[in-house]
């Protein structure tokens, strides 16, 4: 859609309509397969994470987590409608930007260890600041119902098998390059 919008950055009602049809298919879907595998392998791998799902408690806090450190999106289209200055260079008003959501979601100048997964994180102040869902007019509409899907899917696979387990070590799982799932996600109980 934004490599068919006109050098002021805006897209054309058609491009709007096109993705307002879109979103609503594809919300639920994103917040599922294939992105999730990386949260099913960090869940299944911690015992400690996947016993919190079992619990009476702390659910929420170990989602916002997941979204952080697994975020749907890698990365993020936008078109600049001025021109903006870095140390770097120019981005100059029509050119494109390609933003990426996972380095921003392991900044160690926002997040401490950023490429550890620790719902113990302040999650009022996590959810502020990950991008998982992106941010202002780009905001995800179906971000709670993610969130509420994660939770639940968790939640009661913890709950029904709570022994499940990783039967592969995490470095050995091989993942695919474009769509970041695994062939296989050996598990046992």
């Amino acid at each position: 859609m934004l490599c068919n919008a006109p050098s002021r950055g805006c897209t054309s009602s058609n491009d709007s309509a096109s993705a307002t049809r879109f979103e609503p298919i594809h919300g639920p879907h994103a917040s599922g397969h294939p992105h999730s595998s990386g949260r099913h392998c960090t869940v299944l791998s911690d015992p400690d994470l996947y016993r919190l799902f079992g619990g009476p408690s702390g659910q929420s806090a170990a989602v916002e987590e997941l979204l952080r450190c697994h975020s749907v999106a890698l990365s993020s289209l936008r078109v600049a409608t001025e021109d903006v200055a870095l140390p770097s260079g120019t981005i100059r008003m029509g050119e494109a930007v390609l933003a990426s959501i996972e380095a921003a979601n392991h900044d160690a100048r926002v997040f401490s260890t950023p490429l550890n997964c620790l719902p113990s994180r302040d999650t009022e102040a996590s959810a502020k600041r990950h991008l998982a869902f992106g941010r202002g007019p780009h905001f995800c509409l179906g971000s709670h119902l993610s969130r509420l899907l994660i939770e639940a899917a968790f939640t009661c696979l913890a709950r029904a098998v709570p022994t499940l387990r990783l039967d592969i070590d995490l470095d050995d799982i091989k993942w695919g390059a474009l769509r970041r799932s695994p062939a296989t996600l050996p598990v046992s109980w």
